[in-house]
């Protein structure tokens, strides 16, 4: 990818990218691939953890499948592992990376959408959290067709276009990883499944937003122990 943007000339001038074009396609390579997949998978291994049911179905579901040696892959996560899947489209929903899909702006004239005018000029962007947390949309989540309203991608002609991609990349490595490596929480943790917010659910660890939405203290909270499972 660094090398074709390096190469690339503009059609129409026949000029190469400047310096600040190419790092801004870099970084958006960066952030748009490894970031949004390494953060997401954090996220869905937190959320496990802080709910054991969750994590050791998961974890049996593919030592069930599949022996410790064998390394799944994607087709096989897609024919074998559909609560591993699912665990990462919950995680996206109650804990999506992004805040927003990227901004559009209203064009001339305006546009009126669900009873209210917009005038031209306006930056309209969607709220993914609410989105993500509608009660009407979310009344029955697990009906099979409710993963066609996960946003985390965006919809349509300008949805994400490494979607398929990042869901590869998640599904094949969880897979392995759960089937080769056991995970706890520590016991200094702060957050763990006891410790539960005014809600009654397990309280999970404060985020911050820069690119992406990330643990707030990763140092402090983002500790965990792994053992390598013995062959089976």
């Amino acid at each position: 990818a660094l090398d074709s943007v390096l190469k690339n000339e503009n059609p129409d001038t026949n000029f190469a990218m400047s310096t600040s074009q190419a790092t801004a396609e870099v970084t958006a390579f960066l952030v748009a691939n490894s970031a949004s997949t390494s953060e997401t998978m954090c996220w869905t291994l937190h959320h496990m953890l802080l709910n054991p049911n969750t994590y050791n179905r998961a974890i049996n579901e593919v030592r069930a499948k599949f022996s410790h040696s064998h390394t799944v892959t994607y087709h096989e996560c897609k024919a074998h592992l559909p609560y591993i899947e699912a665990c990462i489209y919950e995680s996206m929903r109650i804990h999506a990376i992004s805040g927003s899909v990227l901004p559009r702006v209203v064009p001339k004239g305006g546009v009126t959408m669900q009873g209210h005018f917009l005038p031209q000029g306006t930056t309209v962007a969607v709220n993914i959290a609410g989105v993500s947390h509608h009660k009407q949309t979310w009344h029955s989540p697990s009906n099979p067709e409710a993963k066609r309203n996960a946003s985390a991608f965006s919809f349509g002609a300008r949805s994400c276009p490494g979607r398929n991609l990042a869901m590869r990349q998640m599904l094949v490595v969880l897979a392995n990883v759960f089937k080769n490596f056991d995970f706890e929480i520590p016991e200094d943790a702060l957050f763990k499944p006891e410790f539960l917010d005014r809600h009654g659910y397990p309280q999970v660890m404060p985020s911050v937003q820069s690119i992406m939405i990330g643990p707030k203290y990763p140092e402090r909270d983002c500790r965990i122990i792994v053992r390598r499972v013995p062959k089976y």
